[in-house]
C-alpha cells in the first residue's frame, strides 16, 4: 500500500515541522519520538527497488538524527537566529506570530548547511551568490548550471551502465571489478562518485530554485553549489569545511 507510506512521511515532516513551530514547552521532545513512529510506518511498506530504498533510507536517518538535534538537543526558537536582522528581534522567536514562526521553521529546514544563520560555519559566504543578485538572475545562473550538470550526470550515467564491473552479467567477460585493471577501477569509480556527487549538487540546485521562486528564501540564503571547490580540499581539514 505505497499510499500508507506517502501519509506516513508526510504526518512524519509535518509533526517535524509542528515541534520547530510549538513554543518552548517541557514535553517538546515528544514530538521526536512521534516523528520516528511514524517514519517507522514507513519503512514497513517497502518497494522493490533497491536503489530506492536506499535513498529512502539515507533521508529518513537524515531527518531523524537533524530532528533530534532540533527538538532534543537544542532549543532552536532561543538558541537560533538569522545573522543581520538584529538579535534583539529574532534570537527569541518564540515571542513572534505564529505566522513569523511558521516562516521561520521553513527556513530553518531549508538551511541545513547553516548559511545565514549564527551556527553557519566560517568561510561560507564565499560560497554564496554576490551581495545584491535579484531573483531573476540568481534562478538564470542556477537554471544555466542544472543544465549542464544534467548533462554531465547523463554521460557518467551512460558510462556507468556500460561498465561490465558493475553489471554481474558481464563478470564471465571481463570479472567483477576487483579483478580489472587499476586504471579501469579508478576510472569506474571515479565515474560513479562524480556521478553521485553531480546528482545531490542538481536536487540542491532545484530546491533553491524552487524555494526562491516561491518567495520562501531570498538568493543570499542558498549556496551556488551544495560542494565547494575540490582546488580547496588539498588538507582533511578543509574537505570537510
Amino acid at each position: 500500500m505505497p499510499y500508507v507510506r506517502t501519509i506516513a512521511l508526510v504526518l512524519g515532516v509535518l509533526v517535524y515541522l509542528t515541534a520547530l513551530v510549538r513554543k518552548p514547552h517541557p514535553l517538546r521532545w515528544a514530538f521526536w519520538p512521534a516523528m520516528m513512529c511514524c517514519f517507522y510506518i514507513a519503512t514497513v511498506y517497502r518497494t522493490h527497488n533497491p536503489a530506492l530504498e536506499n535513498v529512502f533510507g539515507l533521508a529518513v536517518g537524515n531527518v531523524a538524527l537533524l530532528g533530534f538535534d532540533h527538538i532534543i538537543l537544542t532549543e532552536v526558537q532561543r538558541e537560533f537566529w538569522v545573522v543581520g536582522k538584529g538579535r534583539e528581534e529574532l534570537a527569541d522567536i518564540s515571542t513572534q506570530p505564529l505566522t513569523t514562526r511558521f516562516r521561520w521553521a521553513l527556513r530553518l529546514l531549508a538551511s541545513q548547511s547553516g548559511l545565514g544563520w549564527n551556527w553557519a560555519p566560517r568561510d561560507i559566504q564565499s560560497r554564496c551568490p554576490p551581495p545584491g543578485t535579484s531573483r531573476a538572475r540568481f534562478l538564470r545562473n542556477q537554471f544555466g548550471r542544472v543544465i549542464v550538470e544534467l548533462v554531465l550526470m547523463d554521460l557518467f550515467t551512460t558510462y556507468d551502465q556500460s561498465s561490465d564491473g558493475w553489471i554481474r552479467e558481464s563478470w564471465n567477460r571481463s570479472g567483477p571489478l576487483n579483478e580489472m585493471a587499476l586504471w579501469r577501477r579508478v576510472a569506474d569509480l571515479l565515474s560513479m562518485g562524480l556521478n553521485t556527487a553531480i546528482s545531490f549538487d542538481v536536487m540542491y540546485i532545484f530546491i533553491s530554485m524552487v524555494h526562491v521562486s516561491l518567495w520562501l528564501s531570498s538568493p543570499e540564503d542558498w549556496l551556488i553549489s551544495s560542494f565547494g571547490s575540490l582546488t580547496d580540499a588539498y588538507t582533511v581539514r578543509r574537505f570537510w569545511r
